[in-house]
């Protein structure tokens, strides 16, 4: 089922002059990403063709350093997320992708860089989660005290897609577990 978003965008892309076979084959890997199960293979070789059509297009760029991560290719999914920022220069959603890699890498300092701006760039959805991330890679720092201010942060933030209350749920157990109050 296509939604009322997807559609808003192809309208906004079609403004870009992408060309529609390079939409079909985004939308295709889309399709083989968020099936049930998803065809990370299907989707990279679809994002790949909308990608060879549609080269300064960040959008498949993004999808595709996505399914990457999703198959534990995290070098290459670094450099290609590197070319979807580029071409997505507001957006967050690819500077957390590289934030979250990057952690998945052990490269923790340039995880919170790149966790840090894709915050600043005011996700719309997944804060709380891109938040709860940011604590855990410090944490893995050993600096508790910028983990705990982000714990935080995040107990008082609104339930939001995707992850609803588990953010919350597991900053309080994180604060807990290093016993710390709730509020400072």
């Amino acid at each position: 089922m296509i939604s009322i978003r997807f559609l808003r965008r192809i309208h906004i892309w079609r403004k870009l002059n992408i060309p529609a076979e390079a939409l079909n084959c985004f939308k295709e890997g889309q399709e083989f990403q968020f099936q049930d199960p998803p065809d990370y293979g299907a989707a990279e070789k679809s994002y790949r063709e909308a990608i060879d059509l549609a080269p300064d297009w960040g959008e498949p760029v993004h999808g595709l350093a996505c399914v990457l991560q999703e198959q534990n290719r995290y070098e290459e999914s670094c450099e290609v997320e590197r070319k979807a920022i580029q071409l997505l220069p507001s957006d967050p959603r690819p500077v957390l992708t590289l934030g979250w890699t990057l952690r998945l890498l052990g490269k923790y300092a340039e995880a919170v860089e790149a966790l840090e701006k894709g915050l600043a760039l005011k996700p719309h959805y997944g804060e709380a989660d891109s938040r709860l991330m940011l604590a855990e890679v410090y944490e893995q720092l050993s600096q508790i005290n910028k983990a705990a201010t982000l714990w935080r942060q995040i107990i008082g933030m609104d339930s939001m897609y995707p992850s609803y209350d588990e953010p919350m749920e597991e900053a309080k157990k994180k604060l807990a577990q290093h016993g710390l109050p709730e509020k400072a």
